[in-house]
């Protein structure tokens, strides 16, 4: 399904009805889709037309009882009144923004915007009040497939009536109120994909994780019990972590066989052997995300022949020997490392790597004061980020990086330096025009090894003193 729905957008984004937006730099979904306005508005036009979706922008409204889909889109407050009986109803989309009337707060953390709230006596009392329309809307509405709800309250603890809609296979809650899923979530044996990102949820019941038919899940570091079902046909696992008293074994990846993308918070020396064990069967990984104290370096020596985005924080346990990282990462496309100390010889390593268009090094990821590009390394290399606190001397060799398009260097001291050998005018005025701070920092290297600042190259070449571009 996943693979048909993506040929379906690459055909709108041919024909120029959508557009993707890069909305941040190595960022998992970090594509999104954008649509021009007056698109928008023909298509709500015919939406509401052909009774395909009622689409609603206040708080006070009577959706019609024959309604399939209901869209709510309401920037006044953050609860709705659900009170007519929808038995038809299929999906239900609810986007609510915050609620100027009782002072809640808007934070940004991670690149989303998760609304919170320090609701009044009457707030308090509008929660609950929408929690039981909630409930009513769950009794009333058996044909429900999809649940997408932004920013609506809906208490602490979803209602118990969520298991009784039995053909559910989306459900998707953002709501910083909402802590506690039911367990009769496990009786909705058709639900493929549970999304509850933005919320207090980090802890689902044991019969959730007994549905054969998951295929994505969404959290914000929700943990992963020991023993799960037959989840053989999952893809997405964001962001999960281990129990920290049991742990996993061996057994609790082994049958995801279809796994894409994981997300792994906290990753403890108690559960990476049993990570590495099962990343042998992955096969079809394509997204690794690992964060805890300390990160088995041989992540980069395991075959994972299809993975392209790979994001580790942590210190890397150098105990094995780190070689043939193109061969066990042949079509690694992003690379971003934080905290990881690695050493110039791993940079090395990952200079070879055969399709790597963009990396990033992050505060701690490299522990040495001069980082070195080799000639002709990083040979497909576009975008680079480097905000290394202690570096001193970022060092670029003649031939290396010959496709770099977007630099961005972070100057941290007053004696940093950029080293760039040979005839560059490409990267220099990518630097120049990327940040002028750093432009300055950059001193030409010419083949007969002097060195000289860029601004007074000019005042050099004319004095005669020799030195050649």
């Amino acid at each position: 399904m996943e693979k048909v729905g993506q040929q379906y957008l690459k055909e709108l984004v041919a024909r120029h009805l959508v557009s993707l937006t890069l909305m941040d730099y190595l960022i998992c979904d970090n594509e999104f889709v954008t649509i021009h306005e007056h698109i928008h508005a023909f298509l709500c036009f015919q939406a509401q037309d052909t009774n395909f979706v009622e689409v609603h922008g206040g708080d006070d409204f009577l959706p019609l009882a024959s309604a399939r889909r209901l869209s709510l889109q309401n920037n006044i407050s953050k609860y709705a009144a659900l009170d007519n009986h929808m038995p038809k109803l299929w999906s239900v989309l609810a986007c609510f923004e915050k609620d100027e009337d009782t002072g809640e707060e808007e934070f940004i953390t991670a690149g989303k915007s998760l609304i919170c709230s320090s609701l009044s006596s009457h707030g308090a009392k509008s929660k609950r009040r929408n929690n039981s329309y909630i409930r009513q809307l769950l009794q009333g509405s058996h044909f429900l497939r999809v649940i997408n709800i932004q920013g609506l309250e809906v208490g602490l603890k979803l209602p118990n009536e969520i298991g009784n809609v039995l053909h559910l296979q989306y459900l998707g809650i953002k709501s910083c109120s909402l802590r506690e899923i039911p367990p009769s979530i496990g009786r909705l044996i058709n639900l493929q994909t549970l999304d509850v990102r933005g919320t207090n949820v980090t802890e689902l019941p044991e019969s959730f994780w007994q549905i054969l038919t998951l295929r994505h899940v969404f959290g914000d570091g929700i943990i992963l019990p020991r023993r799960v079902g037959r989840l053989k046909y999952i893809q997405t696992l964001e962001s999960v972590t281990p129990d920290e008293k049991i742990g996993w074994d061996e057994n609790t990846l082994a049958e995801m066989l279809y796994l894409s993308c994981l997300f792994i918070w906290k990753l403890s020396a108690l559960n990476k052997d049993n990570l590495l064990a099962a990343l042998n069967k992955l096969i079809h990984l394509k997204l690794l995300n690992l964060k805890g104290d300390v990160v088995p370096s041989i992540v980069f020596t395991q075959s994972l022949p299809r993975l392209e985005i790979m994001e580790i924080k942590g210190r890397l346990d150098m105990t094995s020997e780190i070689n043939g990282i193109c061969k066990s990462l042949p079509n690694l496309t992003q690379l971003s490392l934080e905290n990881t100390e690695i050493s110039q010889d791993f940079i090395d390593e990952l200079a070879m790597l055969p399709f790597l268009i963009d990396i990033a090094l992050y505060t701690g990821s490299y522990r040495g004061n001069k980082l070195t590009f080799k000639a002709r390394g990083f040979h497909k290399l576009r975008t680079m980020v480097i905000g290394l606190e202690k570096l001193k001397t970022l060092e670029i060799e003649d031939s290396a990086l010959p496709m770099i398009e977007d630099p961005h260097i972070y100057v941290y001291s007053n004696d940093f330096e950029i080293l760039i050998h040979g005839k560059r005018p490409k990267i220099v005025e990518k630097i120049r025009i990327e940040d002028e701070n750093v432009f300055k920092k950059i001193k030409m290297i010419s083949f007969d090894t002097d060195i000289f600042p860029l601004s007074k190259k000019e005042d050099q070449n004319e004095q005669g003193n020799g030195v050649r571009q």
